[in-house]
C-alpha cells in the first residue's frame, strides 16, 4: 500500500514507472478506514490465454501465440510490483505535493 500520493503520480506515473505485466491498469484510493492507494494489473491482454473466454467464446478458438499466466506468474508479478513500490518509498515521487 502506498500512502498519500500526489495526484499526478496517481494518474500518470504508474503506467510509466512500474514494470508489471500489461502495465498498471487499475488504481484507486482505498476506502476508509484504510488510507492510501492500490494498484493492479491483469492477465487479460492480447496474447494472454484466458480459459473463461474459451468457454464463453469457443468459436474463436486458441491463438497459438497465447500464453496462460498461472498463479505462480501472477504472484511473481505482484512481488515485483511490491518491490518497485518499496524502492520508491521516501522519494519525491511518493511525496504529497498537493498540501
Amino acid at each position: 500500500m502506498v500512502k498519500e500520493l500526489h495526484y499526478s503520480f496517481f494518474v500518470i506515473i504508474p503506467k510509466i514507472l512500474f514494470n508489471v505485466h500489461g502495465g498498471i491498469i487499475f488504481s484507486g484510493e482505498l476506502k476508509p478506514p484504510l488510507t492510501g492507494f492500490w494498484y493492479g494489473f491483469d492477465c487479460a491482454h492480447l496474447d494472454d490465454l484466458m480459459p473463461f473466454h474459451l468457454k464463453k467464446f469457443p468459436q474463436f478458438g486458441i491463438n497459438p501465440s497465447d500464453v496462460y499466466r498461472d498463479i505462480n506468474y501472477v504472484k511473481k508479478e505482484c512481488e515485483s510490483l511490491a518491490k518497485q513500490l518499496k524502492e520508491c518509498e521516501g522519494t519525491k515521487l511518493l511525496e504529497n505535493n498537493s498540501k
